[in-house]
C-alpha cells in the first residue's frame, strides 16, 4: 500500500512502484534505441514513470506462448530496474536475445537444419557477417 501522499503507478510485470522512485533530472537514463528516423538514436528519460511506459510498448502480443512471453517479460523486468542500475540494460537484452531464439526455435524448429538449428540468432549474425566481409 502506497504512503499517504504518494502515487502508485499500475503494476507491470509484478514491480508495483511508488512515484517515490527517484527522478534522474539532470542525470537522464540515455538509452540507444533505433527509431524510423535512426537505427541509433539516443532516448533520454527523466522520469520512472516515462521509462516503465516505454517498455510496456513494447510488450509481445497476446497471441505469442507463454513460454517466449515469460522470458521477454523478464527482459522487460530487467529493462526496468535498469533504472536504478544501467549494467541490467544488458542482461535484459542477453534474455531478450535468448526468448528471441525460442521463439525461432518453436515457430521454424522443424524446419532449421545445420549448425543454425541450436542458436539461430548466433548463426544467423555470423553468416550474414562472413557474407558482408567476404
Amino acid at each position: 500500500m502506497a504512503e499517504r501522499g504518494t502515487q502508485t503507478s499500475p503494476p507491470f510485470l509484478g514491480i508495483t512502484f511508488a512515484a517515490a522512485w527517484p527522478e534522474r533530472g539532470a542525470d537522464p537514463l540515455i538509452v540507444p534505441w533505433p527509431t524510423p528516423n535512426s537505427p541509433a538514436s539516443l532516448l533520454q528519460f527523466h522520469e520512472a514513470s516515462t521509462w516503465i511506459a516505454f517498455i510496456a510498448e513494447q510488450s509481445l502480443p497476446s497471441a505469442t506462448p507463454h513460454i517466449v512471453s515469460a522470458k521477454c517479460q523478464r527482459a522487460q523486468k530487467l529493462y526496468a530496474l535498469a533504472w536504478f542500475d544501467y549494467d541490467l540494460i544488458k542482461i535484459g537484452e542477453l534474455v531478450g536475445v535468448t526468448a528471441l531464439e525460442l521463439a525461432l526455435r518453436d515457430r521454424y524448429g522443424g524446419r532449421m537444419a545445420g549448425p543454425g538449428k541450436k542458436r539461430p540468432m548466433l548463426h544467423a549474425c555470423c553468416t550474414t557477417w562472413l557474407r558482408r566481409t567476404a
